[in-house]
């Protein structure tokens, strides 16, 4: 599917992948864009992030990444990631309520942005490098109404960068 976006689309969006997986579908859009000789299409990340999340906020995170455990795609993706026996369980009749509380911190912290301003600044940092050209932050709002914490402090550790015009 990646080779395929690479070949004819103008966007992949990424949900819930780590800043591994975001460089390798960044490898793959760029060598199978140049073959056909187009531009690479955008590559966007969906990441959950929560400032200085509670225990409510890894809930819902866990409850939200709960849905993906048995997916096609998603499954192998936290597979690869070292949660196999989590996805086993999910495409075994687990129910969600029980995934999310089987879902560990570690999983999350592979494909979120969860902590303190720095620790979030760094992790958003590693989705760029990792060659996302956007990063679209999906604030946590279990203890962060509307998420406006959350937004602000990005807002105030990321650098502003020029939009290019359209």
């Amino acid at each position: 599917m990646i080779r395929l976006a690479a070949r004819h689309a103008d966007e992949v969006v990424l949900n819930l992948a780590s800043p591994a997986r975001v460089a390798q579908v960044r490898e793959v859009l760029d060598t199978e864009a140049a073959a056909v000789r187009r531009p690479a299409p955008r590559l966007t990340a969906w990441v959950p992030v929560a400032v200085n999340p509670g225990a409510a906020a890894h809930a819902q995170v866990a409850a939200q990444l709960a849905v993906y455990l048995a997916p096609p795609g998603y499954g192998e993706m936290f597979a690869a990631l070292g949660f196999g026996d989590l996805v086993r369980s999910a495409r075994t009749g687990a129910t969600r309520r029980e995934l999310a509380a089987a879902v560990p911190v570690e999983l999350l912290d592979q494909v979120g942005a969860l902590g303190g301003a720095d620790e979030v600044a760094a992790r958003l940092r590693a989705y760029h490098d990792a060659g996302a050209d956007c990063v679209a932050v999906v604030p946590s709002t279990a203890e962060d109404p509307g998420g406006r914490m959350t937004l602000r402090t990005v807002r105030e550790i990321v650098p502003l960068v020029d939009s290019p015009a359209e």
